[in-house]
C-alpha cells in the first residue's frame, strides 16, 4: 500500500501497521470501510446542501448583471430627459451601469483572474491549510460552527 504514492494516506497507512501488529487486521479493515463510507455520506451531503444557495447566488448575479447593463440604462434616459437632479444613490446605480456596459470585459478578466488564484492557491497542500486557518479565523465561522 504504501509503494502507491498518494493513493492512501498515512492516517490509513499507520491504521493498517497497527492493525498488523495488534493482530486484528480484519477490525481495523472493517473500521476504515465505515470511515470512508461515512466520509463519503458526509461529503455528499454537503454537497447537496451546497447545490440550491449555490444557483441562488448564481441567478442573483445574473438578474443584477442583466438589470445594469438593460434596465438601468432605459431608465437612465428617461430621467435624463426629465431633466431633474437625481438623488445620490441613483446616481451610483446609473454610473456602476454605465461602466458596467463599457468594461464588462474588465469585470470577466477580475473573476477569471480571483478563480484562477484561487485554485493555484488551494491547490497546494500547505496554502490550502493556510486559507483554511483564515475562514476559520472569520466571526461567521467562529460564531455559528465552531464552539
Amino acid at each position: 500500500m504504501e509503494l502507491q504514492a498518494g493513493v492512501f494516506t498515512k492516517f490509513y497507512l499507520n491504521m493498517i501497521r497497527a492493525g498488523e501488529a495488534g493482530g486484528g487486521l480484519g477490525e481495523v479493515l472493517s473500521r476504515l470501510s465505515e470511515y470512508l463510507e461515512s466520509s463519503q455520506e458526509l461529503k455528499d451531503t454537503v454537497s447537496t446542501a451546497l447545490i440550491y444557495p449555490s444557483i441562488l447566488l448564481g441567478m442573483s448575479l445574473v438578474s443584477v448583471f442583466i438589470m445594469l447593463t438593460f434596465v438601468v440604462p432605459q431608465f437612465s434616459e428617461m430621467f435624463a430627459s426629465a431633466g431633474k437632479a437625481l438623488p445620490v444613490s441613483t446616481q451610483i446605480v446609473v454610473a456602476a451601469a454605465e461602466w458596467l456596459q463599457s468594461y464588462w470585459w474588465v469585470l470577466l478578466l477580475f473573476i477569471v483572474g480571483i478563480s484562477s488564484y484561487m485554485k493555484y492557491q488551494l491547490a497546494d497542500p500547505i496554502r490550502k491549510k493556510i486559507w483554511d486557518g483564515r475562514f476559520f479565523k472569520t466571526a461567521f465561522i467562529r460564531s455559528n460552527f465552531v464552539e
